[in-house]
């Protein structure tokens, strides 16, 4: 008997492989001919690839886990580059920080930040969540941090205010400390738990020991490693269903307690179901009702992959944008991932800028590019002499939730129709 798991992203991969581990028969389906999501596409400029979603693979506390992440143990040698400290830099009140990924309130104007200081420290130890994230931002940060740093930031990635999102929202984006004073101030504060939640160390460099390491392929990027992952997966006798999708499910069969039927005509009898695509198509298959008022909505997230004729001018390996006088949201500097060969080298320095919008397209191409390139020469990432040789953009679609209260509502009422879904159907990812 076979076990189906919809979807064939990250987590849809790792469900399969760890079925497998445990013995069993496992079909993936996937809707598209690409599988792994969106970190299974990729474009390439000569010798240099651009990866649509980049993430480092992080270690983890679950050995087997891993095993199915990075393979085996030599492998973490031999095909990885691994990172134990993440180089993360921001960009945030007109200032390039490429020591952390944490928003420095240091150049805030000097009265703001005096009253900033004031504000967080005499903040009271109760909890903080509140009704909204502007509730709870203020009550974690105080106003003037609120104000002057996360509300800008919200409002530029998000597209909307604080006080149409939900608590906790901040995290997809944000980060959950701020650097307050100088190293020795900001380690004093942080031996306190209370102030140890909001503070951060100044340089990425002094969390090192409390960083899990990341790993990136050595070659092919994150392409490749999906590539080896979905090779595993069928070398352990994994079928791939590609191009289609599940038609209906029923649960009155004989030889198995459910039979699938694909859109191809294909019959699977199963013992169990993993859903990890959108979760509503599986409510709708299984005769399930939704309670909403609205549809949630989403933020558009566009890729500009671009090389230039001279290196960066900074070794961070990803930098994200804070500040809401430029447009972009975050960057990653792929010779700061992998070693840039000789012959890479020849071909040019190249990266993948991320914004986000409302739009589902970008329909002046050559505008987008040339003001992503001034955004990033503005920050300082790309030298000012610098030449671009190659630029192209793509448009992923819908990627990030706005984590406003009709999301809040969907999530709420998912998670109340799952406790009745029947025996061996799991939603996964939600």
């Amino acid at each position: 008997m076979k076990h189906v798991v919809v979807g064939s992203g990250i987590v849809g991969i790792v469900i399969a492989r760890t079925l497998q581990e445990k013995g069993c028969k496992v079909v993936l389906v996937e809707s598209s001919e690409q599988v792994g999501g969106l970190l299974g596409k990729a474009i390439q400029y000569k010798c240099l690839n651009f990866d649509f979603g980049v993430h480092l693979i992080p270690s983890t506390s679950n050995a087997e886990l891993n095993r199915i992440l990075h393979g085996k143990d030599e492998g973490y040698t031999k095909e990885w580059n691994n990172f134990p400290i993440v180089k993360s830099g921001n960009f945030t009140l007109g200032v390039l920080n490429d020591q952390s990924a944490y928003m420095d309130i240091h150049h805030l104007p000097t009265e703001s930040y005096q009253k900033a200081c004031s504000e967080i420290l005499n903040l009271q130890e109760n909890e903080e969540m509140g009704h909204t994230l502007e509730e709870q931002i203020s009550s974690r940060f105080g106003e003037t941090i609120m104000q002057e740093l996360y509300a800008p930031a919200v409002q530029k990635l998000f597209g909307v205010s604080m006080k149409q999102l939900t608590p906790n929202a901040y995290q997809i984006f944000l980060p959950p400390r701020v650097i307050l004073g100088s190293k020795n101030i900001n380690r004093e504060l942080k031996c306190s738990g209370f102030y140890d939640q909001r503070i951060a160390y100044s340089t990425f460099d002094e969390a090192i020991n409390i960083s899990s390491v990341h790993y990136y392929p050595k070659q092919g990027g994150v392409v490749g490693w999906v590539e080896a992952m979905l090779s595993e997966f069928e070398s352990f006798g994994g079928e791939v269903q590609k191009t289609t999708s599940i038609q209906s499910i029923n649960s009155n069969c004989k030889k198995s307690p459910y039979s699938i039927k694909l859109k191809t005509g294909k019959q699977i009898y199963a013992e169990s179901l993993w859903w990890t695509a959108s979760p509503i198509g599986l409510v709708n298959l299984i005769g399930k009702k939704l309670n909403i008022d609205s549809p949630p909505t989403f933020r558009q997230t566009h890729l500009v992959h671009l090389v230039f004729d001279k290196p960066f001018s900074t070794d961070v390996q990803f930098v994200t944008c804070f500040d809401p006088a430029l447009s972009l949201f975050r960057i990653t500097l792929y010779p700061n991932l992998v070693k840039p060969s000789t012959e890479d080298k020849k071909v040019g320095w190249h990266c993948t800028v991320e914004f986000l919008n409302k739009e589902s397209i970008i329909e002046d191409e050559r505008n987008v590019i040339s003001t992503i390139v001034k955004e990033i020469k503005c920050m300082g990432v790309v030298p000012e002499s610098a030449n671009l040789i190659f630029a192209t953009t793509q448009s992923l679609g819908n990627t990030f939730p706005v984590y406003d209260f009709a999301f809040k509502d969907l999530v709420t009422e998912l998670s109340r129709v799952e406790q009745g879904f029947p025996k061996g159907i799991f939603l996964e990812g939600m």
